[in-house]
């Protein structure tokens, strides 16, 4: 089973260093947005269809919520919701069809 690390774009590369270093036995899988994703298109990538776009700098306000369920001293799960209003500058893409968001997470926690 491997570890997964969601970065939003801020921190996520130093966060998986740290913790791939503390974990050195541990399979890590990374999903974060690079430079012209998850909202740009590369030149290379432009279509008839589908301008090049650079998207700019932005404010995504976002609300969630986060909870916490203990079952005993070593077995917890984490539930998340959330939902995200993309800025003008990410929903002006050609490649982005709406205005938010949303966000469930599910994890487990084992306790030794």
């Amino acid at each position: 089973m491997a570890v997964g690390i969601f970065d939003s774009g801020l921190g996520g590369l130093t966060v998986l260093d740290a913790v791939a270093r503390r974990l050195p036995d541990v399979p890590f899988v990374y999903f974060g947005d690079n430079a012209h994703a998850p909202y740009g298109v590369r030149d290379s990538e432009a279509t008839a269809g589908r301008a090049a776009y650079t998207g700019k700098a932005t404010l995504n306000p976002e609300i969630s919520l986060s909870g916490i369920y203990r079952f005993d001293r070593h077995h917890s799960m984490m539930l998340n919701v959330g939902v995200k209003a993309l800025g003008k500058e990410i929903k002006d893409s050609p490649i982005v069809d709406r205005s938010t968001e949303n966000r469930v997470m599910l994890g487990y926690t084992y306790r030794f």
